[in-house]
């Protein structure tokens, strides 16, 4: 089996319409719970827009090198932050997207903290309970910004406090996106074969592991920033699972025994 890495960038220029869904039909072909937590209909009511003030129109944001190594999952949390843009409102001039969190503390999370670098004051989002399942509790923070006419901005956020203490000065923790022009096509990447294949030999030592993927990405992020990512199939390669001895039994069967086999508790957790 051949061993995949693919990156691809591209200009995606927004079609002239009212409303504009750059991954729309994406986004609908992907079924379950995922989809269900993020929100299907990616509506908000007014008064729970994010909103700051002073627009500075004439600001330039640019491309600054990260520093990579500070940018980790938040430690308060068992997952997250995940952000997820939504949709581009042409009309409105309205960027919607939200960030995803799970914990298991029974405690509601802290507001969401969202600093638009081209204006004075910050935002907040509160969290939205969605779900809770075997102890995990699943929020979402909605995310709504205002496009500007010319320029992209740089948007960072944080949370309000950390294991129940008020954040002051500068957070532990800090993250952050960046969002196009209102006349702007999308700068965006797509990436595929996030592992390899269980007949490569040794891919940490021989290919880097899937750094090389990644590296491609964050320097082609440094260069000109990314508006969205889309992934491709293979981020997970679950090829082990045929070398434990459960499975060689398995497949040493003819094809009827293995549709007549009992799948045991033994196998199941095997």
């Amino acid at each position: 089996m051949a061993t995949e890495q693919t990156t691809m960038a591209t200009e995606q220029a927004k079609k002239e319409s009212p409303r504009t869904s750059i991954f729309g039909d994406i986004a609908t072909s992907i079924g379950g719970k995922i989809l269900e937590l993020f929100g299907k209909d990616g509506k908000k009511d007014e008064e729970d827009d994010v909103t700051v003030e002073d627009e500075v129109e004439d600001t330039v944001i640019e491309a600054i090198r990260q520093e990579y190594s500070r940018i980790k999952p938040a430690a308060q949390f068992k997952c997250g932050p995940i952000l997820r843009f939504q949709d581009i409102h042409v009309r409105n001039k309205r960027w919607t997207g939200s960030v995803l969190i799970v914990t298991d503390k029974s405690t509601p999370p802290p507001r969401l903290v969202i600093r638009d670098t081209t204006k004075k004051r910050v935002g907040y989002s509160t969290a939205r309970h969605l779900e809770t399942w075997q102890g995990n509790h699943f929020y979402r923070y909605d995310i709504q910004l205002t496009l500007m006419a010319h320029r992209q901005k740089h948007v960072e956020y944080w949370f309000e406090s950390e294991n129940g203490r008020r954040v002051k000065g500068q957070p532990s923790q800090q993250w952050n996106f960046n969002v196009p022009a209102l006349d702007e096509g999308f700068h965006w990447a797509f990436y595929s074969c996030n592992g390899f294949t269980s007949d490569v030999d040794d891919p940490e030592t021989n290919f880097g592991g899937a750094n090389p993927l990644w590296d491609d990405l964050l320097v082609s992020h440094d260069r000109k920033p990314f508006h969205a990512l889309v992934g491709g199939g293979d981020q997970i390669y679950n090829d082990d699972v045929l070398a434990t001895p459960e499975m060689h039994e398995w497949l040493g069967m003819e094809s009827e025994a293995r549709i007549s086999a009992e799948y045991n508790t033994e196998k199941r957790y095997a």
